[in-house]
């Protein structure tokens, strides 16, 4: 009996907040309303369309020091037409070109994963500043794909076997 008595008390003391809240949740449920518009409209944050690289160095890959890996905004007109030397000083400026979206180190024998912000309806290059460069630029046509994967070997930067049927 005492059980039921304690039990009883209880659930008293409790109703009154449970009828209180009931009479107050007016201005809770307008704030959930509120906060998934909120979600639902984009206010949540909107995801930023990125570009990855999977970049992989063989051992020999620049004569086994690390490459200098610069990722830029170019139309095809100045990719053709730029050599080593511009842009190599077009990197090294401090800071560097406005056109530059990504500066890396890539390790011989490593594989790195680089990641940037897809620049809109732009194509971009990629270039490997080697001691001794064979091809050592790459062109990447609008519209950009979400991913590349590239490979460093000696002297040349290429597409990984067997993935350039996937860029067409």
């Amino acid at each position: 009996m005492i059980l039921k008595k304690d039990m009883v008390s209880r659930y008293k003391k409790i109703t009154p907040v449970l009828i209180d809240i009931r009479h107050n949740s007016g201005g809770f449920c307008i704030c959930i309303i509120i906060l998934i518009c909120m979600f639902c409209s984009g206010c949540g944050g909107k995801k930023i369309p990125m570009v990855e690289l999977s970049v992989t160095a063989d051992k020999t890959s620049n004569n086994g020091q690390p490459v200098y890996l610069v990722v830029r905004t170019v139309n095809s007109t100045d990719f053709v037409s730029e050599d080593y030397q511009s842009v190599a000083g077009m990197i090294m400026r401090n800071p560097p070109a406005k056109t530059v979206l990504s500066t890396n180190f890539i390790l011989p024998g490593k594989k790195k994963t680089i990641e940037f912000t897809k620049p809109d309806n732009r194509s971009i290059a990629v270039y490997c500043m080697f001691t001794k460069p064979d091809q050592w630029k790459m062109f990447l046509q609008k519209p950009l794909k979400k991913k590349y994967k590239l490979i460093l070997k000696k002297n040349s930067i290429s597409f990984k076997k067997g993935f350039l049927k996937g860029l067409f």
